[in-house]
């Protein structure tokens, strides 16, 4: 058989030779592309592919790169979350800090109240602060566990501070109820204060407070910039994601409509062919 030309005059001559490549499917159109000149066309494996398994190809890129996107995000999202909690974590180890040593402070207040005046309501302060500041120096041991150096830092003034009550504090205190009681003089209680060591002691107590909270505000400063950071990439990602994910659709569109358009011609120019020939001599050669 022969594919002949449109123009009726011309039927003893043909274009090209013709090659079926499949047998008559059951609506009598061949069940496969029919080929031309110079024998088959160059194609590649996938256009030889079935139309279920092209489309399932493509599909199957376009969850492929959606699942990616999905997955960079969960990462983000998680890495985001996590420098979120250590700046929260951070905050509330400042804080804490900051309680303690203010806790200390009234001690010293209340303390420094009841050895000018010798009477028990100013002392108030001080019994408050007392429980308060080795509540807090308590959580701060706890809260921050994963960092050696602060750990050791508020056992230091966990040492020093009972240091303080027992050689400083507690004799004070003890020595103006004498004075009160008129047993003493309030020369003594000068003369006591005026060796310098409450102050002495204070004063390194607040020195390692100070240190410990620049430690915390420099991590505070790095894990900031890391929660930055990671939203800045997790915005990223999501972004170009999606638009990824956008341009793909629309490539696999494109590439899906020019398949199926290219199907249905093969559709169109197997029924044409049927059309100008001999149907039964056709469908004969074909089974041949």
């Amino acid at each position: 058989m022969c594919v002949r030309r449109v123009s009726p005059a011309c039927r003893p001559e043909c274009l090209y030779p013709v090659k079926r490549t499949a047998a008559i499917g059951k609506q009598g159109f061949p069940t496969r592309r029919i080929t031309g000149r110079e024998g088959t066309q160059s194609v590649s494996w996938f256009n030889n592919l079935r139309l279920q398994w092209k489309l399932l190809a493509a599909f199957s890129v376009l969850l492929v790169i959606m699942g990616t996107q999905s997955a960079f995000v969960y990462y983000n999202i998680r890495k985001s979350q996590q420098a979120a909690w250590w700046t929260e974590h951070t905050y509330r180890v400042i804080d804490l800090a900051n309680e303690a040593l203010s806790a200390l402070v009234d001690m010293e207040s209340g303390y420094r109240g009841f050895l000018i005046t010798g009477r028990d309501e100013s002392l108030e302060p001080y019994n408050a602060g007392k429980p308060r500041y080795q509540a807090r120096l308590d959580q701060l041991i706890k809260e921050t566990s994963d960092n050696p150096a602060q750990v050791r830092r508020w056992q230091d003034l966990q040492q020093r501070s009972a240091n303080w009550q027992n050689t400083v504090t507690e004799p004070g205190i003890k020595l103006r109820r004498v004075v009160t009681e008129g047993k003493d003089t309030l020369t003594d209680i000068v003369n006591f204060e005026a060796s310098g060591e409450g102050k002495k002691q204070f004063d390194v107590m607040r020195a390692v407070f100070a240190e410990a909270i620049a430690t915390e505000r420099a991590l505070l400063d790095s894990r900031s910039k890391e929660q930055v950071a990671a939203n800045e990439t997790l915005q990223r990602v999501i972004v170009f994601g999606t638009l990824l994910a956008l341009l793909s659709s629309i490539a696999i569109a494109m590439f899906l409509s020019r398949t199926l358009a290219f199907e249905v011609a093969q559709i169109g120019a197997a029924a044409r062919q049927i059309a100008r020939e001999d149907l039964p001599s056709f469908v004969a050669a074909a089974r041949a």
